[in-house]
């Protein structure tokens, strides 16, 4: 071990007076000449099954003598830990904080709300190509990945990604993500690729990276890629290995680097977790995931991002730190363990000490407390009739209030599968309702009112959805009345989408469940986007039809691979010669959150909210559709009794912008998401 820090020695002998980062330079240059002559590999931490080495153009031996020291290094296997499940990272999983007991260990939770920042810190994960979308990284919050190797998308690199940065299973969940895949998909690369993708992730401005990865032996090369980084004042988190042994396992034995082993649910040490007065700290071994093949990730490749998303907190709390004094608070900052030099890590004491040592004001680190006290008292609070009909003329009075709307959208309030695609043709038009064969006074009231002259109403479904009783009413107030509709949800919803000239875009929502398709309503409105429907499954062929007819290759997925599984997205990549893209949260809540982010611009300071888990939930989401998409507003889902989970609270936090919160709320729900929205303006 000394030798080699001897050899890295020699090798980074530079002129004194550069500066750090001059010198970190100037040693990246100088091991580029050596990249491609090593020929041992490295290995990943947690990846089950063997795999054969990594092929490439081997060096010879006087090669691999006059380079750098480059030794095979062997990977262990995960450890089994529960029973096993065919989730998928993005799948339906709710779970609280609370049930997530990594978080609560961690204190992870409570030390994200002793702080806001308007810039977030970057965590560098290098390891197998990660599924970001899976890991629920947000796209704003996706860096650019880097390569260093190919590989497919993999489940260690997802699962990563998720304990480092995903919302809600990281630790940061406002940390940047940067991808720097270094291992091929079958766990293994060489060192001098890990060497340059430490590198390549300070290049890019990585405050953080996390290594779940290496072996028994180290090398000078990659010892002084990491002593690089540290001289850049870059924070390096590396697992110590599942060998259930008291023995050195490189990066991770570095000087200077936090090494991780990991503890359970009762602190104590995992059997198979490394250990030694040479690891760092200890971190929960296992978390539970929708994960593929396994609801359970465990081994010290849990741990270490974990650890490093802290890491990531601690540089967005107190920018002004430097990376030795979060590794010093990180160390310090809970009870010994007997079994790492120092013990379990606690945010929450980490923070409070990282912000004494460099004397900043955690209170004033964000946004100014005294304007976010007005957040609830300066909302309006528009509350909606719970008649589906009532609520869908208030909506239509807000958005149309001088009337002169050149048509209508009339559908039936009892049943969601003819409406789901409606909001396609609403940005311009109301949403409203008849019941079976009759229209309530207050819709052909609404009607009267409304319309202009020569405008066409659109009835959606077929007579057995709504009879012809229905459109001989519309036929008084209307001289165009057209039915719009199929054999079933997914035929009226392509009757729709033929109503759009020349669409170049279309979004795919599951046809058994509304909650997708709703919120996408205001984007879909805004644009005339259609909202296609099909089997979770299975692509439709009927809609495979229309996208081969109309020529379009831009599809965004809605929901989860539990809403639209793999096989509809690998049918339409198959079609259209490129991946779909997809919007998903971990539930529909999750999901009404992350279509808002992505797609409803912030300078409506406002949402529309609707109970999620409510039968009727859909009448208000998608009567709102036409106010949505003039806002800009979001459809956001709230839990059954109107509460907001913490993905909606965080979106509506981040809608405000001083001017007033405007929020239209169905009734029954309102007194619930006020309380929640007072709970919100006071952390």
């Amino acid at each position: 071990m000394h030798g080699e820090r001897e050899r890295a020695a020699q090798q980074r002998t530079v002129d004194p007076e550069r500066a750090p980062q001059d010198r970190g330079a100037t040693c990246r240059v100088l091991r580029s000449v050596l990249l491609g002559l090593v020929v041992a590999l490295v290995t990943v931490i947690g990846s089950p099954g063997e795999a054969d080495a990594t092929t490439a153009a081997d060096a010879s031996d006087g090669e691999r003598a006059s380079a750098d020291h480059d030794p095979m290094l062997e990977r262990p296997d995960e450890p089994a830990e529960k029973g096993a499940s065919d989730l998928l990272l993005g799948a339906e999983m709710d779970s609280a904080d609370s049930d997530r007991w990594w978080l609560t260990s961690l204190a992870a939770p409570e030390a994200r709300d002793l702080f806001s920042v308007p810039e977030h810190s970057t965590v560098a994960v290098l390891d197998t190509t990660p599924d970001v979308q899976r890991a629920d990284i947000s796209a704003d919050r996706a860096l650019d990945p880097i390569k260093v190797v190919e590989g497919d998308h993999d489940r260690h690199g997802t699962a990563v990604s998720a304990l480092a940065a995903g919302d809600p299973h990281g630790t940061c969940t406002g940390c940047d993500l940067l991808p720097v895949t270094v291992l091929s998909t079958d766990g293994q690369s060489r060192a001098s690729h890990v060497a340059e993708g430490i590198d390549a992730a300070v290049a890019a401005g990585a405050e953080v990276i996390s290594l779940s990865l290496g072996g028994a032996s180290g090398s000078a090369l990659l010892e002084g890629a990491v002593q690089d980084a540290l001289d850049d004042d870059v924070v390096v988190v590396a697992a110590a290995g599942n060998t259930g042994e008291e023995e050195d396992f490189y990066p991770g034995a570095y000087d200077g680097v936090l090494s991780v082993a990991a503890h359970d649910e009762s602190a104590q040490r995992y059997s198979w977790s490394t250990f030694g007065d040479w690891v760092t700290v200890a971190a929960p071994g296992c978390s539970e995931l929708p994960l593929e093949g396994s609801q359970s990730f465990c081994g010290t490749s849990a741990a270490t991002p974990m650890v490093a998303g802290i890491a990531g907190m601690l540089r967005s709390a107190v920018p002004e730190a430097e990376a030795e004094e979060v590794v010093a608070a990180i160390a310090g900052s809970d009870s010994d363990l007997g079994f790492v030099e120092h013990g379990q890590v606690d945010a929450v004491t980490a923070l409070l000490d990282l912000a004494e040592r460099t004397g900043t004001d955690l209170e004033s680190s964000g946004d100014d407390d005294g304007d976010q006290a007005h957040l609830l008292d300066d909302a309006t609070i528009d509350e909606l009739p719970d008649a589906p009909a009532e609520a869908a003329v208030a909506l239509s009075q807000k958005r149309f209030a001088d009337g002169e709307a050149p048509g209508a959208l009339v559908t039936r309030s009892d049943a969601f599968p003819d409406a789901l695609s409606g909001s396609t043709l609403a940005g311009d038009r109301p949403v409203l309702y008849a019941e079976g064969d009759t229209v309530t006074t207050e819709t052909l009231a609404e009607l009267k009112r409304v319309l202009a002259e020569d405008a066409t109403v659109h009835v959606l479904g077929g007579d057995q959805a709504l009879g012809e009783s229905v459109v001989d009413a519309l036929r008084d107030l209307a001289d165009d009345v057209e039915r719009l509709a199929g054999g079933d949800r997914i035929a009226t919803a392509l009757a729709v989408a033929e109503q759009i000239d020349d669409p170049d875009t279309v979004f795919l929502a599951r046809a058994d469940e509304w909650a997708d398709a709703v919120a996408v309503g205001g984007p879909a409105a805004a644009t005339g986007t259609p909202v296609l429907l099909t089997d979770s499954d299975e692509l439709d062929p009927r809609v495979a039809d229309y996208l081969a007819a109309h020529d379009i290759d831009d599809v965004t997925l809605l929901g989860g691979t539990a809403a639209l599984g793999d096989e509809v997205a690998e049918a339409v990549a198959d079609l259209t010669d490129r991946e779909p893209g997809r919007i998903a949260g971990s539930n529909r809540t999750e999901t009404s959150a992350r279509i808002a982010e992505e797609l409803v611009d912030r300078s409506g300071a406002g949402a529309i909210i609707i109970g999620g888990a409510h039968p009727d939930g859909w009448t208000a989401g998608l009567a709102a559709a036409p106010l949505a998409a003039s806002g800009p507003f979001p459809v956001l889902l709230a839990d059954s009794d109107g509460a907001l989970c913490t993905h909606t609270s965080d979106e509506l936090a981040a809608r405000w912008n001083g001017d007033p919160l405007q929020l239209t709320i169905p009734g029954s729900l309102a007194q619930t998401t006020t309380d929640s929205v007072s709970e919100l303006s006071t952390d």
